[in-house]
């Protein structure tokens, strides 16, 4: 997406948006009531979904929505539009934003990792056995807060639940938002010493391979929860690094690769590891070639997705534990902690940033069974445009609660249907 094309979509953004959510105008006491009695409100999760780290929730308002996954990878721009409405008090932090002091594995170590996790997942085959593909993700995002003394991060995000109807090809999401809050205990107590400011002056103009968020209220500022007297919106952009804006359709909703493919498709890919990578590699064209180390990044970032996001064979997710074995600059990280508190193993390629710093992308597994837990970013090198954020922040997160085969049926209207 050009400069130019968003600086269009937030005018045409900018003119749909309710007036009682612009952030410079009064908002009418009867309105604020209403908007908080429905923030307040607790909608009723599945089953299956874990309790959220931060108990307030607020429905989640979206114009767009991917399917595979918020951060698809490879494969789209995911485009996020909050209301930041307001609360009775500040909301709990998660408690675990900070990478797992252990030292990367390389070489044969790594190599014999995800072998092994191939060997497993090739073992994990799911039959189809319903119309709908269902994922139910946990979505995280870091704000690095700036002009303070000490660092610390301000983190929210959306508990989502994307099905896509095989039959008919369409797609619908829900969810629910966890407000903004300080991202741990130690950026909480960070945020005090700075005066507890409400809304947060936070760091927007980062590069590319990162949230990219263009408006943060009025002034770069983050409202959290505990601010009664602060609304506004902001929006929030997810590109994956060498990532060409791509839409779903009805004949392929599926995002792969750069590319939208049909269940098909999906079901006939190799399960050989080279013939995988020539595959996915007929997607890395116009744009997806820019970024530095940008081959390496696109085929991680497709098997992050054939791992976290889409239905494929075990023989499939086998391939691509292989594939991702064949990787130049490929490590594993053992016991490491993801955003919703489990443990597992990391494959890890570190990027450059734009303009400085160094970042680390992670796909987390279960060593047990292979599957695919989260895939996050991680700031290794705190410089340039992370030089706010702290060394190891996460500052964004896909978490996968669950992904299963269902007949029961999307919800209509659809909150959040195929653009």
């Amino acid at each position: 997406m050009s400069r130019t094309d968003s600086h269009e979509l937030m005018r045409r953004l900018a003119a749909a948006r309710p007036a009682h959510l612009d952030p410079v105008l009064p908002v009418p006491a009867a309105t604020r009531a209403a908007e908080l009695s429905r923030a307040m409100a607790a909608p009723e999760a599945p089953a299956s979904v874990a309790a959220a780290p931060v108990p307030p929730r607020r429905t989640l308002r979206r114009p767009y929505a991917w399917g595979g996954g918020l951060l698809a990878g490879a494969t789209a721009v995911t485009l996020l539009i909050v209301s930041a409405t307001s609360g009775s008090g500040p909301a709990e932090p998660p408690d675990h934003w900070e990478l797992d002091a252990v030292a990367p594995r390389a070489g044969d170590a790594a190599d014999s990792a995800l072998l092994a996790a191939a060997h497993t997942a090739a073992t994990q085959d799911v039959v189809q056995d319903g119309r709908y593909w269902r994922v139910y993700y946990e979505m995280w995002q870091q704000l690095a807060a700036r002009d303070t003394g000490e660092k610390y991060g301000i983190a929210g995000g959306a508990r989502e639940t994307h099905s896509t109807d095989t039959e008919t090809g369409e797609f619908c999401g829900s969810g629910q938002n966890f407000p903004f809050a300080p991202a741990s205990a130690d950026d909480r107590e960070a945020w005090e010493k700075d005066g507890s400011p409400n809304p947060v002056s936070v760091t927007i103009d980062l590069a590319t391979a990162v949230p990219r968020v263009f408006k943060v209220g009025p002034g770069d500022r983050m409202p959290l929860w505990a601010d009664d007297d602060v609304m506004g919106s902001f929006v929030k952009v997810w590109p994956r690094a060498g990532s060409p804006t791509l839409k779903p359709t009805h004949e392929a909703p599926f995002l792969l690769g750069g590319r939208g493919l049909g269940l098909e498709q999906l079901n006939a890919l190799p399960t050989d590891p080279e013939a995988l990578r020539d595959e996915l590699l007929t997607g890395y064209t116009g744009k997806a070639k820019a970024a530095p180390g940008s081959r390496e990044t696109f085929l991680f970032d497709a098997a992050r997705t054939l791992l976290l996001d889409v239905p494929v064979s075990g023989e499939v997710q086998a391939a691509a534990f292989r594939m991702l074995a064949g990787l130049e600059g490929v490590t594993v990280i053992d016991d490491v902690t993801d955003v919703a508190g489990r443990k597992g193993t990391a494959v890890t390629l570190a990027t450059p940033g734009e303009n400085g710093g160094t970042l680390q992308d992670r796909l987390i597994f279960d060593k047990a069974t292979a599957r695919g837990l989260t895939a996050d970013t991680v700031v290794i090198v705190p410089a340039g445009d992370y030089a706010d954020y702290k060394a190891g922040a996460i500052i964004s997160a896909e978490s996968v609660e669950k992904s299963e085969w269902t007949d029961s049926k999307m919800p209509r209207p659809c909150p959040v249907p195929m653009p």
